[in-house]
């Protein structure tokens, strides 16, 4: 695998399910595919007040599937 750096960084749409009373979004997500073949994924918590546990799935339109982390 080459470096991160080096190529094209594809971004995906992403999306966070997670909404306060207000319908505000708590948790903001951005996905990136590394020119290395490997993904990034930054979640930011916007909720000051309160911690998050979060799963994070890839939906795949073409395949009409998800798919998930594995590995390290």
């Amino acid at each position: 695998m080459g470096a991160a750096g080096n190529g094209v960084h594809k971004t995906f749409s992403a999306a966070s399910d997670l909404f306060d009373a207000a319908g505000h979004s708590l948790v903001t997500a951005y996905a990136l595919l590394r020119p290395d073949g490997q993904w990034s994924v930054m979640l930011v918590n916007r909720d000051q007040e309160n911690a998050h546990t979060v799963s994070i799935q890839f939906d795949d339109s073409g395949a009409g599937d998800a798919r998930f982390f594995t590995g390290p």
